[in-house]
């Protein structure tokens, strides 16, 4: 039988790192939430220049590090909902603006909603995606 003082210091180690991933999950939401905001103001201000694809790249990748970081199918799940409202009002830019470019936000966006099981949304998608000859990131295997 470990000394009451040990239980007692692992029971607050326990409740300190609970309340450090709750926080930490919150910090994650907000992060998510600006992006959308910023994302949504450069679709509006610069939607096909080289510079404005640099802008939502990067925020793509930092929305990748975030889905990383989730360990529960169900956290990336909603996750993946959130950054679907994100991107999806760039993607209708890029479709009507009938360029073609490689565009890692269409393909991430077709895959997760096959994952949040939005299978309309992902077909319609998918289907764009292969007329434009859209490749799958580096470590799918096609």
């Amino acid at each position: 039988m470990p000394f009451p003082t040990i239980a007692h210091q692992n029971k607050c180690k326990a409740k300190v790192a609970k309340e450090i991933a709750g926080m930490q999950s919150e910090i994650d939401q907000l992060v998510v939430s600006a992006d959308k905001n910023i994302t949504a103001s450069a679709v509006n201000i610069i939607t096909d220049s080289s510079e404005s694809r640099e802008v939502i790249a990067a925020s793509l990748d930092r929305d990748l590090e975030l889905l990383k970081k989730r360990s529960s199918i169900v956290e990336k799940a909603d996750l993946k909902k959130q950054l679907l409202t994100k991107y999806l009002p760039l993607i209708k830019e890029y479709r009507e603006s009938s360029q073609k470019y490689e565009n890692l936000v269409l393909v991430y966006c077709t895959i997760w909603a096959m994952d949040v099981e939005d299978i309309e949304l992902a077909l319609d998608l998918a289907k764009f995606a292969v007329e434009q000859q859209q490749k799958l990131p580096h470590y799918f295997k096609s």
